[in-house]
């Protein structure tokens, strides 16, 4: 009887010892997975700024082209005027 009893304890200890092992288990992968998603999400959000970045400096280049042309108009009308003018 005793034997038994001391079977079934060591038998409840294993049991309770695997859960133990299996909830750490299953912490650390819930955990490796919030890992994986924040840097996931880190790199979506450089990404979207790196994007963001590269819009600005087409656009910054695009006005200063734009102002560029603008300024040959107005040099050129000047230069025509003085022409027509002299």
């Amino acid at each position: 009887m005793e034997k038994k009893k001391e079977k079934i304890l060591l038998l409840s200890l294993k049991r309770q010892q695997q859960v133990e092992e299996m909830r750490r288990v299953k912490e650390y992968e819930m955990q490796r997975k919030r890992e994986v998603e924040a840097m996931k999400q880190e790199e979506k959000l450089r990404k979207r700024e790196e994007e963001k970045a590269r819009r600005q400096a087409i656009l910054e280049s695009y006005r200063m082209k734009k102002q560029e042309e603008a300024d040959k108009d107005v040099s050129f009308s000047l230069t025509t005027r003085f022409l027509l003018l002299v």
